[in-house]
């Protein structure tokens, strides 16, 4: 039953003709010539590879929060997924599933489909008869299973499809001059749907329809420069090349649009839709819910994809409301129509940020109340922007809610921040997601008063230089606090930030080196992980950073607001401390690097495995995740006892009556490269079950734990999640890419970590011995299915909290009973008292 697809590869052994070229070209495979014995290994080690890649998900699966309940998840879950390709483009897809969260009418946490049947098959993948939701109007192509070309978000723009989209997608750009922070972009944001931002040319004369003032050849010129299409300027051009550049200009708008300009599915049609939806590779789609009820509500998917666009997808029907290009992923748009043969092109790859500014909490968005939906999204390796739009639905979109229509957002330019500019001059990459909280900053000068803020925290990113090896440099060594609504710098922490204060700046640079007293290195390796943001005082906001960099550091971050009566230039400031050091350039094994966010949880009270009372925990795992087959590097799972709970201490300098902004002496703690273990340092709990006699004096005098990861080459590339007292986080083991031993092909496997979080020690029963052994190491590790794991995703319902890991096209579900404890709480204002 369902679909059965054969691929066909040919191999022409000293011979090449059209014919075995159009056999694997229609047939989904590949051709390839061979001359020799060597030719013809090759070429089937090739085709042994591509067959390997199939459709996989690296992205964390999504739920969304009830809006009209926010202490539980809503029973939807989007994947992202995609099909990786031997050339620069890749197809994907969203997927919609549903989770069952009540045990009264399933066991919670069961993945299932459109039909209720179990979406999950044997080995955790997406079953091959699995319908998704949104279903595909064509009965050829039902079940979808886990084809990214079939159902989902995508079937919408697909040749399938019963009508074409392409004529009425709402695709757009900004065709205005300035984007940056603070530049000539109209109060509010530029409309891109009413203000001549548009791609579109109805009339067919290779101009973009928006640009309506100027001469003819004007306009062709800037619409030429917009999508980065070659040749000479158009002045310079006779009739005849001007008439072929209209045809081609007004023929690749369609093929940004979604028309089929190129025949590139082979059936004679170029009037019909192309299947236009990218790969999210690390874009995980974002859910939300603006209105409805709580038992149909309208909710609104976001991702970014890697033609470079921001979407945004009807959670009801899953047809694609609109999609964004940058001018900056628009040019790039030539050559993913050109598909080289080639590695992968990264355009929008990072996971969007949501504000949701509901004021009356009623679940509704209605922008006459002053609510409002913004979306910020960084490009992860597709580069070094930060993009704001401005999402809320449009006044005639007020309750009643329908829940289909995909016109009611008209998306709004908000800013966008550029890596090198005079006020982010070492952001990188943007792989760090923006995150939103609020912050305590000096209100407005000569007022006095401290205000809780809104702000935008993100790290400074990566740098591609450190793809091929390990030490200090490159972009992305800095931490930036923003301000959302205009894109500014309200905060900066770097060793080396060339460009100073920008002009008008209100923010605290760290210029001096981040050396304490005991000399310790420089904050001079980028920091691609987001933050981990903490509230250490309990008032709502965010005063504490930790985050780790690429030289397996761990960096804490305070932020103090400045009184305006006494500092009329910034109004906030930072106090910087190195929590921890874990690596060393003199060996292999030990050139760990951070690549996720640390977890971190206050214990408070003698909890017998310290010999200190009160102390914040700081969980994280090392590993590389731009080198995941590396087999070299022992990476580890960690967890430093910062015992410094209050401010860092600054002592102001004496000329200056303030302090530098690096802690005063704070101790860093190091993770056994000094040996053997000294009390101070971490304890090494590796191979302890549970920690007793001289294992637990020497826990108790530590200042943390550390253990190894069990496999050759097993890295962490997640963050931890601490539940009722137990961590979570998962691994990747790079198997080889051959099984000689099983004849068949494997792509790597994830494990799940659950462990004690005081100690390390083991929690479930996981090595499949008998329930009545003791726990041991073993215990410790939960295998799950094949590819790279996400993250351990918490599932919160009525009856507990079932955890969620995607995988290689699939996911896992556990539910391990975790119920977090439900009390009667009271509160009161003890100003007072």
């Amino acid at each position: 039953p369902g679909p059965n697809v054969i691929t066909t590869y040919t191999i022409g052994l000293n011979i090449s003709n059209e014919w075995l070229e159009q056999l694997a070209k229609v047939g989904g495979g590949t051709f390839s010539q061979a001359g020799s014995t060597q030719q013809l290994r090759d070429t089937f080690d090739q085709i042994t590879s591509d067959i390997l890649q199939r459709t996989t998900s690296f992205a964390t699966p999504t739920l969304s929060v009830n809006a009209f309940n926010r202490l539980f998840h809503q029973d939807d879950v989007y994947f992202s997924f995609f099909e990786p390709q031997h050339r620069v483009a890749w197809p994907g897809n969203i997927k919609k599933y549903r989770l069952c969260t009540s045990s009264l009418s399933c066991p919670p946490g069961n993945l299932f489909d459109a039909n209720g049947n179990p979406a999950l098959d044997a080995n955790n993948r997406i079953d091959a008869n699995a319908q998704s939701f949104w279903i595909d109007p064509d009965p050829l192509q039902q079940p979808d299973g886990a084809n990214v070309l079939w159902g989902g978000a995508g079937n919408a723009l697909a040749p399938t499809a019963l009508l074409p989209r392409h004529p009425d997608r709402r695709v757009f750009t900004f065709t205005g001059p300035g984007t940056a922070p603070g530049s000539a972009i109209p109060a509010g944001g530029a409309d891109l749907a009413n203000d001549g931002h548009r791609v579109e040319d109805f009339n067919a004369d290779g101009i973009l329809d928006g640009l309506s003032t100027g001469a003819a050849d004007s306009r062709l010129q800037q619409t030429k420069d917009l999508l980065a299409w070659p040749g000479n300027p158009v002045a310079t051009l006779t009739p005849t090349e001007r008439a072929d550049l209209v045809i081609e200009l007004h023929n690749h708008i369609q093929w940004i649009r979604g028309q089929d300009v190129d025949d590139e599915d082979i059936d004679g049609d170029t009037s019909e839709d192309r299947y236009s939806f990218s790969d999210p590779l690390h874009s995980s789609a974002v859910a939300y819910t603006m209105g409805g009820t709580s038992t149909d509500p309208v909710v609104k998917v976001a991702v970014g994809t890697n033609d470079g666009g921001v979407r945004l997808i009807n959670g009801h029907n899953g047809v694609e409301e609109f999609i964004f290009y940058p001018q900056s992923t628009l040019r790039r748009l030539k050559t993913l129509r050109d598909n080289p043969a080639g590695g992968h092109q990264y355009g929008i790859d990072g996971t969007p940020t949501l504000w949701l500014n509901d004021v009356n909490k009623n679940g509704i968005i209605e922008e006459g109340l002053g609510d409002f939906v913004r979306l910020f999204i960084g490009q992860r390796r597709g580069g070094n922007e930060i993009y704001a739009l401005d999402i809320t639905p449009k006044p005639t979109a007020l309750p009643p809610f329908k829940l289909d229509p995909t016109d009611s957002i008209d998306p709004q330019y908000l800013w966008r921040i550029q890596g090198g500019s005079v006020e982010y001059p070492r952001l990188g990459q943007t792989w760090s997601r923006p995150k939103l909280s609020t912050i305590m900053m000096a209100n407005e000068p000569n007022i006095g008063d401290l205000k809780s803020t809104t702000a935008l925290l993100f790290a400074g990113g990566y740098d591609d230089s450190q793809d091929n090896g390990f030490g200090p440099g490159g972009l992305g060594n800095a931490i930036y606090i923003a301000n959302p609504i205009t894109g500014e710098r309200w905060l900066s922490v770097s060793t080396t930030d060339p460009g100073g204060p920008a002009p008008n700046d209100i923010v605290e640079v760290v210029d001096d080196p981040l050396v304490s007293i005991a000399a310790a290195p420089k904050m001079t390796f980028p920091i691609p992980s987001d933050l981990a943001l903490m509230d250490s005082t309990g008032d709502g906001n965010t005063n504490r950073i930790l985050v780790g960099d690429m030289g397996g550091q761990v960096w804490r971050v305070d932020l103090l607001p400045v009184d305006p009566r006494t500092n009329t230039i910034n109004r906030l400031e930072a106090v910087v401390g190195r929590l921890g050091m874990v690596s060393s350039d003199q060996t292999l094994a030990d050139q760990r690097k951070f690549f996720e966010p640390p977890d971190v949880i206050q214990v408070r009270g003698n909890l017998g495995f310290s010999t200190n009372a009160n102390y914040d925990l700081v969980t994280i795992v090392s590993g590389n995740r731009a080198d995941p087959l590396n087999r070299t590097i022992q990476d580890r799972f960690y967890a430093f006892r910062d015992t410094v709970i209050g401010p860092l201490a600054d002592t102001p300098l004496p000329l200056t009556g303030v302090g530098d902004g690096i802690a005063d002496n704070f101790t860093t703690l190091e993770g056994a490269l000094d040996s053997p273990f000294t009390p101070g340092d971490l304890f090494d709990v590796t191979n302890v079950v549970d920690p007793q006699g001289t294992d637990l004096t020497n826990l108790q005098n530590a200042n943390g734990y550390y253990f190894d990861l069990v496999d050759p080459g097993e890295k962490g590339l997640s963050s931890p999640i601490t539940l009722a007292g137990t961590v979570f986080f998962t691994t990747y083991l790079p198997d080889q890419v051959v099984s000689v031993s099983a004849c068949t092909l494997v792509e790597g496997s994830g494990v799940l970590y659950g462990i004690n979080v005081l100690n390390g020690s083991s929690v479930y029963n996981w090595d499949q011995s008998p329930i009545t052994d003791p726990l041991s190491v073993a215990d410790r590790r939960y295998t799950l299915g094949s590819g790279i794991p996400s993250a351990a995703v918490p599932i919160f319902t009525p009856d507990g909290i079932p955890l969620l890991v995607g995988g290689s096209g699939g996911a896992t579900i556990l539910d391990l009973g975790i119920v977090l404890p439900k009390s009667q709480t009271f509160w009161f204002d003890e100003r007072g008292l």
